[in-house]
């Protein structure tokens, strides 16, 4: 529970006074600032020492003003009025004041402190400066605030094994309130409490103003000394906020209990060892579609991978060295004047080039070309490695620094070069990024693999969306066979780039059967609705150039052994069906 102590009284709220003396200076009614002139203001300036004597209230004379009013006790805000008048002509004023402190609006106010973790961290290196080691937040409640000053506490949790010194760690700690600093206090100023281990120190904040109804963040920033004894590696410094003290509008001073869960644990580490780098997941990334291709040139700056390289907050300066990605093709047809299946490697880097002219890395908006590696095809299917050295561009990625990695890929002219259905899936992983570090001659990233949607390559642009799928057993005794499955898919057809056709050879599926069980498998097209043209009914359409169509694609499966059968459709001349196409299961018994 939070426990909040009255200290005093600044400021007394509605003084009402009276006036019987007459004024040696007239300063006239109303209340003098920037921007006033006559008279009046010349006998301002004469009271405070502004010169020259002009009659204009200016911002020299404002200057002048607040330095008076704050060395005779009134609030030094710049505006000459009642109480100003009357402390020039040595008498008091008829008049109700409320007095405020300072800047703060209201009168009497509250406040509450909770742990605020964002951005806070977990380690220290020698040398690190500004480490946010705790953060909390101050609501104003009722008032302005101003919180006057805080108490720190800091404690090594592991004494057994490194010094309970905070000087042997750190150098200084300041206080910030957002991204201003406020306070501040040497490690040398902690004092080390009677019978524990614990440093604490009050550090006093100025400018620390929350507005009612604000709940303003605060850091406890840790600056580290430049050398820390390997033996003192070991320790965790457990930073929290004791309790802090503000000051309401009304000029009332409470000292408040920090939030029990204000508390951070902070490891200290030696630099060496603290270099840190992950590769995290970019919404960027391309999902498994059709690539329409170009017959007779090149498709350029096709997206087929993006992933982001986060850099631990706390580490040195990371530099890329290298590079690389897998291209992994499938079914895989090509006329190069040799068969490229595995049975002449001589052609089996050209096999990869007739596919994709050129592979470019974009790191964080900058180009850089890839070269072809390793290849293997075979069977019509194979992997090719693509690489940039990266060595003498210095990329350098800082510490805190989230940098996205794109890479795309130029198509060569499909042509004779490659199957209209070529599949073509790029992938990486933490293998594929050679780097350094600052403290490290190499440098790894943590474990992790990214690779980007399959993409099948058609002449043939358009979109297969999948709106239903159903499944269902009939009874079939008559042949006394086990019982007969049906597939259907509902899919709708927009046809772009050129005509659709959709008959058996054009729609490619996938069925599967664990248990390698003989599957009769029959396949009836219907057309729904559209104008597609009936070539041979239930069989053989074709959706025109700039045509929508509806059809359901119904796959008859009748087994000769019980189990569970899977169907899923895959594409439609060329044209990746949507992701919504996810197979079905259907259980015969």
């Amino acid at each position: 529970m939070l426990k909040k102590f009255l200290i005093g009284t600044l400021a007394a709220v509605a003084l009402l006074v009276g006036v019987t003396a007459s004024a040696a200076y007239d300063f006239g009614t109303t209340t003098l600032k920037v921007g006033s002139t006559g008279e009046a203001v010349k006998n301002v300036q004469i009271v405070v020492g502004a010169s020259p004597v002009d009659g204009v209230f200016g911002l020299i004379t404002k200057a002048k003003v607040m330095v008076w009013q704050a060395a005779n006790g009134l609030v030094a805000d710049g505006y000459f009025g009642a109480a100003s008048k009357a402390k020039a002509n040595g008498t008091t004023t008829t008049t109700t004041t409320t007095v405020t402190t300072g800047a703060l609006s209201g009168g009497a106010g509250d406040a509450d402190v909770a742990h605020y973790g964002t951005g806070e961290k977990s380690e220290i290196v020698e040398g690190d400066s500004e480490i946010k080691g705790l953060g909390f937040k101050v609501e104003a409640i009722d008032s302005d605030i101003a919180v006057t000053n805080v108490k720190i506490q800091i404690e090594n949790q592991e004494t057994s094994t490194s010094a309970s010194k905070i000087t042997k760690y750190l150098d200084s700690v300041d206080i910030y309130k957002g991204s201003t600093k406020v306070g501040s206090a040497d490690a040398s100023d902690f004092s080390k409490e009677s019978g524990t281990i614990n440093y604490t120190k009050t550090i006093a904040l100025s400018n620390a103003v929350v507005k009612d109804g604000d709940k303003d963040p605060f850091y406890v920033m840790l600056n580290a000394i430049d050398d820390i004894d390997s033996a003192n590696l070991a320790a965790n410094l457990e930073v929290s906020l004791v309790s802090f003290r503000f000051q309401d509008a009304s000029g009332v001073v409470f000292s408040m209990d920090g939030d029990a869960s204000s508390t951070n644990d902070v490891a200290v580490n030696d630099a060496a060892t603290n270099d840190d780098m992950a590769i995290k997941s970019s919404s960027s990334n391309p999902d498994t579609q059709t690539i329409t291709v170009k017959e007779d040139d090149t498709t350029d700056d096709v997206l087929v991978l993006a992933y982001k390289l986060d850099v631990d907050d706390d580490s040195s300066d990371i530099t890329l060295t290298d590079l690389a990605t897998t291209v992994t093709f499938g079914n895989y047809d090509v006329d190069l004047s040799g068969t490229v299946d595995g049975s002449d490697d001589s052609v089996v880097a050209a096999g990869a080039e007739a596919v994709i002219d050129s592979l470019v890395f974009k790191i964080d908006g900058e180009e850089y070309t890839a070269d072809l590696g390793a290849v293997a095809i075979a069977n019509g299917a194979g992997t090719a490695v693509y690489s940039v050295d990266l060595s003498d561009e210095d990329v350098v990625l800082e510490g805190g620094d989230v940098t996205e990695v794109k890479v795309y890929i130029t198509f060569a002219a499909q042509d004779t070069n490659y199957n209209e259905a070529m599949t073509v899936r790029v992938s990486m992983d933490q293998d594929d990024i050679t780097a350094e570090s600052e403290n490290d001659d190499t440098f790894t990233t943590d474990t992790g693999t990214k690779q980007g949607g399959l993409l099948t390559l058609s002449l043939t642009g358009g979109t297969v969306d999948v709106t239903n799928i159903t499944e269902a057993g009939n009874s079939n005794d008559t042949d006394d066979s086990y019982e007969e499955g049906t597939f259907t898919f509902y899919v709708t057809i927009d046809a772009e780039d050129g005509d659709v056709e959709v008959d058996a050879t054009s729609i490619v599926e996938t069925l599967l059967d664990p248990a390698a069980n003989t599957i009769a498998l029959s396949l009836q097209i219907v057309n729904l609705d559209g104008d597609a043209t009936e070539n041979t009914a239930g069989t053989d359409y074709t959706v025109e150039d700039g045509d929508s169509n509806t059809f359901s694609i119904v796959y008859t499966i009748n087994p000769d052994a019980a189990g569970t059968y899977y169907v899923r459709l895959d594409s439609i001349d060329g044209i990746t069906v949507d992701e919504t196409s996810e197979g079905i299961n259907l259980v015969v018994s």
